[in-house]
């Protein structure tokens, strides 16, 4: 990487599943005072890389994170990394109704607690998540790796907003918000001992939320733009040569018949004007070239109401109703046959009888 090309960068997202990153890539982002990444991938994230990456940033400073003054006082020098759970831009594709894919507990659970056991926070780094409010008195349920990498930056947004206060409202506020309490129940000192004895392992992570729907969108792709519109352009064949073969044929000069292949005709015109408009609904669903454009238009959304969704409808409803119609003709034919075959049974067995009996009668048997 050109370190000149990337020097005076100052914010930098990384959103989305990343596979390698160059441990000293960051040492060359001089004015870099903020990271972004998103909540649903930094679990896999820094399972593969580790955070050794994280300590080429303010590789110059070192400075005790809960000595505030002197964190106060190099305020500027502050990076922020934030997480981001919260993010409407990256899933409301997803979802009308958003919600949080994951949660901070959820991506930084207690067996991941090692990973971030050495953690650079004397190099004035702060760590965010944006679905937990710094400037509250009241901390949720969070597992101990969350409050390992939480508290230190919580503690000094409470130092922040005590700086125009009284003299003992930044104890008050620590107090009231009992955030020395957790650390303590946490017993932080023995969880980094226990790290030197239990050997590294990369557990089998499940598939992210993100994952699946990515491969539900991967099938759904698959299905809308290539298996309908083979399956569309078959089935115009099919029906096409169904029509000319019912035409073609002498069916409509039986009388019998003549009804029964009136409704196949219809049938196979109707199921080949569905078929004929599959292939165009995929123009407005295209994602390339001008379809998006075209279809921004008040015109075209209208004309894809009305053509697509509303007379697909009627011609779908239509063709199920011949079907309908058909199977009743069949049914009954298959029971006037049936009646029939037991009418000439029932009257072989009584013309058998009588003759029978007349013989025997005659000849006095």
């Amino acid at each position: 990487m050109n370190p000149y090309v990337f020097k005076n960068i100052s914010y930098l997202r990384i959103y989305g599943e990343i596979n390698s990153f160059q441990k000293d890539l960051l040492i060359y982002f001089k004015h870099l005072k903020s990271v972004r990444f998103d909540g649903q991938n930094f679990r896999k994230f820094m399972h593969k890389i580790g955070i050794d990456w994280i300590s080429y940033l303010n590789i110059n400073k070192t400075i005790n994170p809960l000595k505030m003054r002197k964190v106060y006082s190099n305020y500027e020098s502050i990076v922020n990394i934030s997480i981001a759970f919260n993010n409407q831009e990256y899933v409301l594709y997803y979802y009308e109704k958003f919600e949080p894919l994951f949660n901070v507990n959820q991506t930084f659970p207690d067996e991941d607690f090692c990973i971030y056991k050495n953690f650079p926070f004397n190099q004035l780094i702060h760590i965010y998540f944006d679905s937990l409010d710094y400037n509250s008195i009241r901390i949720p349920n969070l597992s101990c790796t969350t409050l390992w990498l939480f508290y230190r930056t919580y503690m000094f947004n409470l130092y922040y907003n005590s700086l125009n206060k009284s003299k003992d409202y930044f104890e008050f506020l620590l107090n009231a918000s009992e955030i020395l309490k957790k650390v303590s129940e946490c017993q932080f000192e023995k969880r980094i001992n226990l790290c030197s004895l239990r050997p590294p392992k990369s557990p089998d992570l499940d598939v992210t939320v993100i994952n699946a729907i990515y491969y539900t969108n991967f099938f759904d792709g698959l299905i809308r733009f290539y298996l309908i519109p083979i399956a569309s352009f078959l089935g115009l064949i099919v029906y096409l040569f169904s029509v000319i073969v019912v035409i073609k044929s002498n069916a409509f000069g039986q009388k019998n018949q003549k009804n029964f292949f009136i409704y196949i005709l219809t049938i196979s015109i109707i199921n080949f004007l569905i078929c004929f408009s599959q292939l165009f609904r995929l123009i407005p669903d295209w994602p390339y070239g001008l379809s998006n454009r075209i279809m921004n238009q008040v015109f075209s959304q209208y004309l894809k109401i009305i053509l697509f969704d509303f007379f697909g409808c009627v011609l779908k409803f239509c063709s199920n109703s011949v079907y309908v119609i058909i199977s009743i003709i069949r049914t009954g034919k298959i029971f006037c046959k049936d009646s029939q075959v037991k009418f000439k049974k029932a009257g072989n067995y009584y013309f058998t009888y009588r003759f029978n009996f007349k013989l025997n009668k005659s000849l006095h048997i």
